[in-house]
C-alpha cells in the first residue's frame, strides 16, 4: 500500500492565516454594515421627527390654506371682471380656484401621506422651490440653492474647526499646568461669552474692519472680479475668511478651552498619568501665585498591588490618596 503524502506544516500556516485574514475581513465589513444601517435609520427617524415637529402636527398646513384663500379673495378684488360677476359665481370661482391651489400644494391629500413624501424629497435633497431666495445663477430651487454654496461652507468650517482644534488643545494644555493663574481666571471668565453665536460677533467685526477701517471686505468669497492668478485667488480668498474666521473664534475659543481645560485637570490626577507622565507632576501647578509641588510617592504607592489584611488596607488607602491628588489640583 501506497503512504500518502503529508500537508507539509508551511501550507497549513498559509492556509489559517489565509483563514483569519478573511475572517477578520468579514468581521470589520458586517460591522461597517451594521453601523451603516444603523446611522441611516437614525437619520430617517430624525428627519421624520424634524418634519413632524416642524409641521406642528399639521397647523403648518391650516396656516397654508389660509394663506391660498386670502391670496385667491385678494385676486377676487383686484380684478376688475372677476367683481362684476354676482356673489353665487364669485364664491364658486373662489371655491374652485382654492381646491385646485390646494391640490397643487398636496394639501388634499391625508397628513402621513404628506408627510411621508416629505421624508422621501428630504432624504433624495428634492427640497422644492424657495419662495425668497435664489441661487448665483438666477435659480429658485432649493437644492442648487444649498449645494452652490456647500463649497464655501465646507471651506469656512473646514479651515476653522483645524486651526481652533489646535489653538484650543495648545492653550488648553498650558492653562491646566498654570491653575489659578491670571490667563486661567481670564479664560474662565470670558467663557460664558461663548453662548453668543459667531454672527453677532461678525456684525461688530464687519462694522469696525469693514465699514470704520476699511481694511477688509464686507462679504462674498473672492474680489470681483475673480483674480486669474492662483495665488492672488487664494490670497483674495484669504482676505474675505478674516472675519468670518475671527467671528467663529471668538464665539468658541473661551468655552472650548474651558472645557479642555477642565477636561485635562480631572483626568491629570489619575494614576495611570501619575506613572506614564511623571514629568507633568514634578513641575506642579500654580495656585494663587505660589509653586505647588506634587509628591510622587503618593502616586506610586496607589499603584501598588492590594494589600492582604486590614491593617495593609487601612495604611494604603488609594481612596485616599487620588482625593488628596484631585485637591493638590484642584
Amino acid at each position: 500500500m501506497g503512504t500518502e503524502n503529508p500537508i507539509p506544516p508551511v501550507a497549513d500556516e498559509e492556509n489559517a492565516s489565509r483563514g483569519k485574514g478573511v475572517s477578520t475581513l468579514s468581521r470589520v465589513g458586517r460591522y461597517a454594515l451594521v453601523r451603516l444601517i444603523t446611522l441611516f435609520v437614525t437619520v430617517v427617524i430624525s428627519i421624520f421627527l424634524t418634519i413632524l415637529i416642524a409641521n406642528m402636527g399639521g397647523y403648518v398646513d391650516q396656516i397654508r390654506r389660509g394663506e391660498i384663500r386670502e391670496a385667491v379673495q385678494q385676486a377676487v378684488l383686484t380684478n376688475p371682471a372677476l367683481r362684476r360677476m354676482g356673489p353665487e359665481e364669485q364664491r364658486q370661482w373662489m371655491e374652485e380656484r382654492i381646491a385646485l391651489e390646494e391640490k397643487r400644494a398636496g394639501l388634499d391629500q391625508p397628513f402621513m401621506v404628506r408627510t411621508v413624501r416629505f421624508l422621501t424629497n428630504a432624504l433624495t435633497l428634492n427640497l422644492g422651490r424657495a419662495k425668497y431666495m435664489s441661487s448665483d445663477s438666477g435659480s429658485r430651487q432649493v437644492r442648487l440653492i444649498i449645494l452652490e454654496r456647500l463649497p464655501a461652507t465646507l471651506v469656512l468650517f473646514g479651515t476653522s474647526t483645524l486651526i481652533l482644534f489646535f489653538v484650543e488643545l495648545f492653550i488648553a494644555l498650558s492653562l491646566s499646568r498654570r491653575y489659578g493663574s491670571f490667563w486661567d481666571k481670564v479664560f474662565v471668565t470670558l467663557a460664558p461669552t461663548s453662548a453668543a453665536p459667531a454672527w453677532f460677533y461678525a456684525i461688530f467685526l464687519i462694522l469696525i474692519f469693514a465699514a470704520w477701517l476699511r481694511i477688509l471686505p464686507y462679504g462674498g468669497m473672492v474680489d470681483a472680479p475673480v483674480p486669474d492668478n492662483p495665488f492672488e485667488y487664494v490670497l483674495s480668498l484669504l482676505k474675505h475668511m478674516i472675519i468670518p474666521l475671527l467671528a467663529l473664534a471668538v464665539s468658541g475659543i473661551f468655552l472650548s478651552v474651558y472645557n479642555w481645560r477642565t477636561f485635562f485637570l480631572i483626568y491629570s490626577s489619575e494614576d495611570y498619568v501619575a506613572h506614564l507622565f511623571p514629568h507633568l507632576f514634578e513641575r506642579g501647578l500654580r495656585g494663587n501665585g505660589q509653586s505647588q509641588r506634587v509628591d510622587l510617592a503618593r502616586h506610586r504607592t496607589a499603584l501598588r498591588p492590594a494589600p492582604d489584611s486590614a491593617d495593609d488596607h487601612h495604611h494604603l488607602r488609594p481612596d485616599h490618596h487620588r482625593r488628596l491628588d484631585r485637591r493638590a489640583y484642584l
